[in-house]
């Protein structure tokens, strides 16, 4: 298995990008989830608020209004002609509003609202309303604060009851989005991915110098001809061919700085060879120039003997030509002599004859 120094600058970047991802997922998964509880807090609170709430506060608010106006009418403030519409109108409004009240959350306390309800629209219409016609006045108090005011009581008791739970309700899911736990999330991965960003361009950056350190380090070893330690790299990274390549351009030096040894041993030996024969050139030449001295003291001392052996010469040819002219002279003189005695002889001969 690879090293993690050993392995390539794209296997660095991908596996930093790979965590810097995966940090991003859990941040916007943070994210999505706050939102996911905003939205359902919300659609929750809006259901309670704008819904549960207001049918049981629609129900109160009618309830009031009502006991309200018999209040008035009782106290002679209003007349129940003046009302009289408006009582008949809350009184459907109220009924509807009870209808709509559901027991599923709150079963005790709304049914006590719709028990109440009933009873409280139904005395309205069948006993107060009539009294009030029949302008039993006393009557028509005694039915407001006898039979009119308990079930008032209780539904406005109820309701505030229910509406306390769906506010304490609504209060909660607030505090769903109130919480801090999803911030301090959000704000400890973002702080991890801040430091692990720092920390990925701290090692990729030192990553790179040391291998551009080792590269300068390989190039000054050649450039200084230090050659006999081969560049050696374990890195699996993009310098790996770059070192290869710096190493093929070591062995080629080599090479070549080897040819270069052999020629130059070459030429030291012919330059030997030219030495010795140079010094043996100079010791003839020496042994020439001492001959050739001694030549041209020869050849002097020749050319003064010359010089008498020409005027010997010319002095033995003088003589020569005397010695010539001596010896021309006896040799005549010796032939007329022996011609005088030939003839002495012949005569000698004819005497005798």
């Amino acid at each position: 298995m690879i090293s993690w120094k050993k392995s390539s600058l794209k296997f660095k970047l991908g596996v930093g990008n790979l965590v810097l991802v995966l940090l991003a997922i859990v941040i916007a998964s943070i994210g999505i989830s706050i939102t996911r509880t905003n939205l359902s807090v919300s659609s929750e609170v809006h259901t309670i608020l704008e819904e549960r709430y207001t049918r049981t506060r629609t129900t109160q608010d009618y309830a009031i209004e009502l006991y309200s106006y018999l209040n008035q009418i009782n106290e002679h403030t209003i007349k129940f002609s003046d009302v009289e519409d408006k009582i008949n109108n809350d009184l459907e409004k109220i009924k509807i509003a009870s209808d709509k009240l559901q027991l599923a959350r709150y079963p005790q306390e709304i049914g006590a609202v719709k028990k109440a309800s009933e009873v409280f629209i139904n005395t309205i219409h069948d006993e107060y309303i009539p009294a009030i016609k029949a302008n039993k006045e006393e009557t028509a108090k005694l039915i407001l604060s006898d039979k009119l005011t308990t079930p008032f009581l209780e539904i406005v008791k109820n309701i505030v009851k229910v509406n306390g739970y769906q506010i304490a309700l609504a209060k909660d899911s607030v505090g769903k989005i109130n919480r801090v736990d999803p911030l301090y999330e959000i704000s400890i991965t973002t702080i991890v991915v801040i430091i692990l960003s720092i920390l990925i361009s701290i090692i990729m950056i030192s990553s790179l110098l040391r291998r551009i350190k080792k590269v300068i380090i390989s190039a000054d070893q050649i450039a200084s001809c230090n050659l006999q330690n081969e560049i050696v790299d374990e890195g699996q990274d993009e310098f790996r061919p770059l070192f290869n390549a710096m190493e093929k351009m070591r062995k080629a030096w080599v090479d070549n700085l080897s040819q270069i040894y052999l020629s130059v041993d070459a030429i030291q030996k012919s330059m030997k060879n030219v030495n010795e024969v140079s010094s043996m050139i100079n010791e003839v030449a020496v042994d020439t120039k001492s001959r050739s001295e001694n030549t041209a003291i020869a050849t002097d001392q020749m050319v003064c003997t010359t010089s008498e052996i020409a005027k010997n010469c010319e002095n033995a040819s003088v003589a020569a030509d005397l010695s010539t002219q001596v010896t021309s002279s006896c040799i005549s003189r010796v032939e007329e002599t022996i011609n005088k005695l030939g003839m002495q002889v012949e005569n000698l001969v004819k005497m005798l004859n």
